[in-house]
């Protein structure tokens, strides 16, 4: 919710909302915008008393950072943040909580962003060299119906990459989804592709609990997609591919994977494609914690519904960050665990590690490294509470994760300037864990969204391009956001 307060004990365990998100690289949210709710009820006070020490002890963070070879990313390349839009003139105010950024060409960082309004996205393209902006807006929606974003996913490769922007499109009582694919190292200025159907003829009484898609090319994408249907709703998690030249898909023609009664047991779809599959990842719903997996042939021709694999059980965590390795044949893994003190959230766990693509359709969170850092919620490098809502995406087996925690809706005033940040290796090293005082952009608030890129890597410094969102509210209470970026330097 634009300009809300972060809630530290916050999150009800009831209203976990889920969407999927960025995840190999990817970012996305549920169909229509949908965040979870502010908390009111005050944190616990053992809680809130481990949390504010962990957040506010700068000092203790320097010295543990130099004890373990740990960098500090505080400066920036420009004194002035470069503006990648304000929407304040724009038809479009705000931006909904769908973004992925990644490098295009050489001294090129690109956004997708999508937008509450009309147009439905834009690509964005830094020329860090000239510090000038390049937009392209997706262009009107025929049919009539308001156009919404559903899902934007990036796809890293060694040279470039994939991203693909879905967009919905409600007519009626029908909705369908068309998907926009496009090359990283496309031209600056366009054109987009013409966009081509991924899924028609979505019936009013058939509920989107989550749709993911995994871009092979510009012109080949496997969707995984969760559909409820009936009172009460069963929910059917199925597959299928598509290209421009496809038949139409329905959902009665999606390959069925999995079936649940609990909307959340597919409610946060990650993907990965190698080994001539698919391997697909949930959270569990929270009236059985844990982490579901199944392996499917990236045909997408299913015969039986696969075997379940159990990742985690009995704790809330998710899967974060999947992509493959850039060193060796296996793919990075990030999982957030969430803590609860009764209904609300009191604190978070990080795992990361490698998973070895024989091991993909075995693996448990066991596998993964636990990360020794502190687990306050106001100390956590995340916007929301629910790992289904958290994205980390992997550059070069490298992840950041930036947020401003979260925050408790009664006892603070509004919410904490600055940006918690946690930057660490596949290999399970923590190369950076700024909190507190020594958080990044401690000189504003209101934060929307980030994220980052590296842009230079090495063993004792390291640029990222950041980029986020800010939330300006003016003296009527009418708000609208500015998208800024700037360099990081690590040293």
């Amino acid at each position: 919710m634009p300009g809300a307060l972060r809630v530290a004990t916050g999150f009800g365990a009831a209203g976990l909302v889920a969407c999927t998100s960025i995840l190999g690289d990817f970012t996305a949210g549920k169909a229509g915008g949908m965040t979870e709710p502010d908390a009111t009820a005050p944190s616990p006070p053992a809680d809130a008393g481990a949390s504010t020490a962990d957040a506010g002890d700068a000092s203790s963070d320097a010295e543990a950072g130099a004890a373990t070879g740990q960098l500090s990313c505080s400066s920036w390349l420009w004194n002035t943040p470069l503006v990648v839009e304000d929407l304040l003139t724009a038809p479009s105010h705000t931006y909904l909580d769908r973004f992925a950024v990644f490098l295009g060409n050489v001294d090129e960082v690109r956004i997708l962003a999508a937008k509450s309004e009309t147009p439905a996205f834009s690509l964005y393209t830094v020329n860090k060299a000239t510090m000038s902006v390049t937009q392209v807006d997706s262009p009107p929606a025929d049919g009539g119906g308001q156009p919404f974003v559903s899902v934007i996913r990036h796809i890293s490769a060694a040279q470039g990459g994939t991203s693909a922007v879905v967009v919905g499109q409600r007519t009626g009582a029908i909705t369908s989804y068309t998907v926009t694919a496009m090359s990283d190292l496309m031209p600056a200025a366009g054109p987009l592709p013409a966009p081509f159907p991924l899924l028609s003829d979505v019936l009013s009484t058939q509920v989107i609990d989550d749709l993911t898609v995994l871009p092979f090319s510009p012109t080949d994408i496997f969707e995984a997609v969760s559909i409820g249907m009936g009172n009460p709703s069963n929910y059917t998690l199925g597959v299928t591919r598509v290209s421009p030249t496809s038949t139409p898909v329905v959902p009665s023609t999606l390959a069925t994977i999995a079936t649940s009664p609990n909307e959340a047991d597919f409610g946060a779809i990650r993907l990965l494609h190698t080994n001539s599959s698919v391997y697909l990842y949930d959270l569990n719903d929270i009236s059985t914690p844990g982490t579901s997996g199944w392996t499917v042939p990236d045909t997408a021709v299913v015969t039986s519904p696969p075997t379940k694999q159990v990742i985690a059980s009995g704790e809330s965590v998710g899967v974060i960050g999947l992509g493959p390795s850039t060193s060796a044949p296996a793919a990075d893994v990030f999982m957030l665990e969430q803590d609860f003190s009764g209904q609300f959230t009191s604190g978070f766990k990080y795992y990361v590690g490698t998973v070895p693509f024989t091991a993909l359709s075995s693996w448990t969170e066991a596998s993964l490294t636990k990360l020794s850092r502190a687990t306050s919620a106001f100390a956590a490098p995340v916007f929301n509470s629910s790992p289904a809502q958290t994205a980390a995406v992997w550059f070069d087996d490298n992840a950041m994760l930036l947020g401003p925690g979260l925050r408790n809706g009664v006892t603070d005033a509004g919410p904490g300037p600055g940006l918690n940040l946690l930057w660490v290796t596949a290999a399970g090293a923590i190369r950076a864990d700024q909190i507190g005082n020594s958080e990044i952009l401690n000189d504003r608030a209101n934060f929307f969204w980030a994220g980052a890129v590296p842009s230079r890597l090495s063993a004792n410094s390291a640029a990222w391009d950041v980029v986020w969102v800010e939330t300006i509210t003016n003296s009527a209470g009418d708000i609208h956001h500015v998208m800024r970026m700037n360099e990081l330097q690590c040293q």
